[in-house]
């Protein structure tokens, strides 16, 4: 049984999945007889760069504030 902050989904007629690889995270791919499910996962602080590196994204607070 998942807890208070989890999800459980069982997908009985599942056949594959995917994970790609995107600026703002990754999008996990699942494919099922009856369907396509995305799940977007994207960091909320972080974005990816040009040369494919993780960095922090930068703050948009002026430290003078």
């Amino acid at each position: 049984m998942p807890s208070k902050n989890e999800t459980l989904i069982t997908l009985p007629t599942y056949q594959k999945h995917w994970i790609h690889t995107r600026s703002y995270g990754h999008d996990i791919v699942i494919w099922s007889d009856t369907g396509k499910i995305v799940i977007k996962c994207v960091w909320p602080d972080k974005d990816r760069g040009i040369d494919g590196r993780v960095k922090k994204k930068p703050s948009s607070k002026n430290p003078t504030d």
